[in-house]
């Protein structure tokens, strides 16, 4: 099932969900230079990536991969198969895009493709050796307060953390979609707000797929994907509670104490996320999300068995920084989380509506799982 053809007219793409992001990203560019909001990893599935969300590198100016979607076909729990769409089973199409599988087996999507940006700049923040817990905290506050001033769409950030008790590694990048003296323009006031001294580097990419590429690697996914044996976590932050200076500053604390005893090659990512369209458009929750957390742990060689203190240490990971989260991402999913706890933290007040939803499509449970919507 790895169809895909974008209707020249319209620029729709109606992808089958065999393809991979990297598939589609290059078979879309080859068929009229054609781009979409998706995220780095060319082996991630189509399917569940849109059901879900779809952060990427784009999100900010194009949206979640989700929102691209204009319809779906979808084989319901009785055996048919039918379309979902503003017009077609709306009810239906609102609740796939944010928890498709709770609710049928999504056979294709048709999203609304874009063409590509002519100027394409990828770039990175950096320090040449770890900093101290104070500087690193430094740097976590000041991409929440650049984040929070609404610099320009056309820019993506990207903050990658890791330490063990010799510091703090610290790494920020990103994409720009305009030119040279826009770019520069809107990643000074971070470049100011970071500790010194770091290294900035940036380069203009010739076309969209080739600075997609620097991003996600090769695009072509016929071969196997290596293996990877890993536990995630996830939080969002909101703009109405940031995080504060004594919660990064513990957060910091705990990775120089336990970050290099733990048997696992880990990192935490924080991404500049999209907010918008309204809370409401589709079943994904967290529209009004200044920032995401992806907190990564896998064994050193993506192999064996995850070591018996791994996922305490990543609990405690999140914990360090936020005792008490509120809201997190179905694509990063934590089998940790209680019924109630992921039920609030990855569906929010959409829960209920889902439930019902659930119910009239679903109503003996056909599509159960241990984090799927129940019929209520």
């Amino acid at each position: 099932m790895k169809s895909l053809q974008v209707d020249q007219s319209t620029g729709y793409a109606v992808t089958e969900t065999g393809n991979r992001l990297g598939d589609i990203a290059q078979k879309i560019w080859d068929q009229g230079q054609r781009a979409l909001p998706h995220g780095t990893c060319s082996y991630v599935g189509s399917g569940g990536h849109t059901a879900y969300g779809g952060h990427g590198l784009f999100a900010r100016t194009a949206g979640l991969l989700l929102d691209r979607v204009v319809s779906v076909d979808v084989v319901l729990a009785n055996g048919t198969a039918v379309k979902a769409s503003q017009t077609s089973n709306s009810d239906l199409f609102w609740a796939v895009r944010g928890a498709a599988p709770s609710f049928g087996i999504v056979t294709s999507w048709t999203y609304a493709t874009l063409p590509a940006p002519t100027q394409n700049i990828n770039w990175a923040i950096y320090y040449d050796s770890k900093l101290p817990t104070s500087n690193a905290a430094q740097a976590v506050l000041a991409l929440q307060e650049f984040t929070l001033s609404n610099p320009s769409d056309k820019l993506s950030v990207a903050c990658r953390v890791s330490g063990d008790s010799a510091g703090i590694s610290v790494w920020f990048g990103g994409r720009f979609y305009g030119s040279e003296a826009d770019f520069l323009k809107t990643i000074t006031p971070l470049r100011n707000a970071l500790p010194a001294p770091s290294q900035f580097t940036y380069n203009m990419a010739s076309n969209w797929i080739e600075g997609l590429k620097a991003w996600t690697g090769p695009l072509d996914t016929s071969k196997p994907d290596s293996f990877d044996t890993f536990f995630a976590k996830s939080l969002y932050v909101m703009p109405d509670k940031p995080l504060t200076s004594p919660a990064v500053s513990s957060w910091m604390d705990y990775i120089l104490q336990k970050g290099g005893n733990t048997g696992l090659a880990w990192w935490v990512e924080i991404d500049r996320v999209i907010r918008t369209p309204g809370a409401d458009s589709t079943s994904f929750a967290h529209r009004n999300a200044a920032l995401v957390l992806q907190l990564y742990g896998a064994t050193p060689d993506g192999k064996g068995q995850f070591p018996s203190t791994g996922i305490s240490f990543m609990n405690g990971l999140l914990s360090s920084l936020e005792p008490n989260p509120k809201a997190a991402y179905p694509n990063y999913i934590d089998p940790t989380l209680s019924t109630s706890e992921w039920r609030s933290q990855y569906f929010g007040a959409n829960y209920q509506k889902l439930a019902q939803i659930k119910k009239k499509y679903d109503p003996t449970n056909v599509f159960n799982f241990p984090q799927a919507i129940q019929p209520e």
